[in-house]
This record gives structure tokens, C-alpha cells and sequence, in this order.
């Protein structure tokens, strides 16, 4: 089982550094690859267990095949929160409608992978309508949650955050 498990996170995972890269490549943003993966890595691990923590394990919003091992946890924030918050970094200087574009794709793609190499499990069922509202509104307030801990964290300024704030000194 454990082992099935990690072949099928090991594929959600390279699928989504692909996607990353993608979206660099069209952003015109190869020369901070590396900074982003490194920032997202750093914050996806603390990021992702609280996400993971409340959202999936304590509000049932979804579950893990494997359960919610801290091991996994950590893991799982490092590359699959980290490749998602290095992808929020491009998008500091696009619009709204890119962002929304971005995270619709990002969405349908991880639902797709996920659903044929299984990682986690929504616990809402099977219904279209609640899988509409994760690809097209959920995966968006992620992206939004995400801009606004890295503009906390590093003062990165996002074009579709409508206020900015730093806890960094000036």
C-alpha cells in the first residue's frame, strides 16, 4: 500500500514540477526558477502542514490514501505546497484573469493526475458541481492565501492583491 502511495506521489509530484516550469517558460521567468523553488520549498513545508492540519485532517475537507503522517506531511510541503507557492511567485506582475486562468489549469491538471494516480480524496463525493467549485474557485483562494503569506513573509508585491502589507522592516 505504502509503496503504491509514493509511486503515485512521485508522479503527482514531477507532474507538478513540470507544470511549474510551463508556466515559467510562459511567463518569461526561467532566470528565477530556482529562487522560487527554493522560497516555495522553505514555506510550502510550514504552509502546508497547517493547511494540511486544518483543512484536511480537522475540517474532513479532504484526506490523504495514506492518512496524514507527519513524515508525509512534511514531504508533501516541501514539494507539492512548494511547487504551488514557487508557480504563485510568477504571477506577481499579471492580472486577475491570468490568475484565474493559471489556477483553473492548475487545478484541472492536479485533479486529473490525482484522479489517475490517487494521493488524496475529497470527502464531498463524486458530485461535478463540488469538483467545478474546487478547480475553479478553490485552487484560486489558494493562490490568493498563498500571495498573501509571501507577501507577508518576503514584501513581494502581487498586481491583483488590492492593499500591501510586510511585517520586514523598510
Amino acid at each position: 500500500m505504502i509503496e503504491q502511495h509514493l509511486i503515485n506521489f512521485s508522479i503527482v509530484i514531477v507532474v507538478q514540477l513540470l507544470f511549474f516550469v510551463a508556466h515559467a517558460f510562459f511567463v518569461k521567468e526561467l532566470k528565477n526558477v530556482g529562487r522560487y523553488l527554493l522560497l516555495g520549498a522553505i514555506v510550502g513545508v510550514p504552509f502546508g502542514i497547517a493547511f494540511d492540519l486544518m483543512v484536511g485532517l480537522y475540517t474532513g475537507i479532504f484526506t490523504y490514501t495514506i492518512g496524514f503522517p507527519f513524515w508525509f506531511l512534511v514531504l508533501n510541503g516541501f514539494f507539492s505546497y512548494g511547487f504551488m507557492i514557487a508557480n504563485v511567485f510568477l504571477l506577481h506582475n499579471h492580472t486577475v484573469r491570468h490568475m484565474f486562468i493559471w489556477s483553473t489549469l492548475l487545478g484541472l491538471v492536479y485533479e486529473l493526475i490525482n484522479y489517475l494516480f490517487p494521493v488524496w480524496e475529497w470527502t464531498f463525493g463524486a458530485n461535478l458541481f463540488e469538483y467545478a467549485v474546487v478547480v475553479f474557485a478553490a485552487y484560486f483562494g489558494l493562490a490568493w492565501m498563498m500571495m498573501l503569506v509571501l507577501q507577508v513573509l518576503f514584501g513581494t508585491q502581487f498586481k491583483i492583491v488590492p492593499f500591501t502589507f510586510t511585517l520586514r522592516a523598510k
